[in-house]
């Protein structure tokens, strides 16, 4: 099954698709009642494991720290605490694939497939910014500067070009420089073709 990248056919089952855009779930498509008072009962889990069933489906790969934000945030809650986090997480449990990006947990949708890449997902500012992309989809906006050779500085200011970032902070050079590398390993290893 061609996987598409950027717009265009790529033969690659490393890079996996997920949309041209991202966009943050939308809960009431669910029907659901949210019920903040019964957030933490044993009982009010299906719920959430609908949520997060439905979140993955639309925003997976998604840091962990952001599905617990957006659930919060659904049940009208102002932040994500160490209670939050625990209940979200203990719904997510084992049944999803995880992650590691950066000391952050990413979450993988269900059945996911081991990618070396995810298509990048063009999203607004305020729905997403670079800082909760993943890196695994960071690379695939590195990927064609690789591809034609450009050397790391210049990858590095096109794609910080690409967040219209003024200035590259330190943090940011070395996530961006990770997804380089990951992409430049993915095209080494043989498991995308150039």
């Amino acid at each position: 099954m061609p996987a598409k990248f950027g717009g265009k056919p790529t033969t690659s089952p490393a890079v996996a698709t997920n949309g041209d855009e991202y966009v943050a779930t939308n809960f009431s498509l669910l029907g659901l009642r949210l019920d903040p008072a019964r957030f933490y009962d044993r009982e009010y889990e299906t719920v959430l494991n609908s949520m997060v069933a439905f979140t993955l489906k639309q925003e997976a790969p998604i840091y962990e720290d952001v599905l617990v934000a957006r659930i919060a945030r659904a049940h009208g809650f102002l932040r994500s605490g160490d209670r939050i986090q625990k209940t979200v997480s203990r719904v997510v449990g084992r049944q999803y694939r995880k992650t590691q990006d950066d000391g952050r947990t990413v979450v993988w949708a269900e059945n996911s497939t081991e990618t070396v890449l995810v298509s990048y997902r063009k999203s607004q500012s305020e729905v997403r910014t670079h800082t909760d992309t993943p890196v695994a989809e960071l690379a695939s906006l590195a990927l064609p500067y690789i591809r034609v050779r450009l050397a790391d500085d210049d990858i590095l200011y096109r794609m910080a070009n690409h967040f219209q970032l003024g200035r590259l902070r330190e943090p940011t050079r070395v996530r961006f420089q990770s997804a380089i590398n990951l992409a430049r390993q993915a095209l080494i290893s043989g498991v995308i073709r150039t």
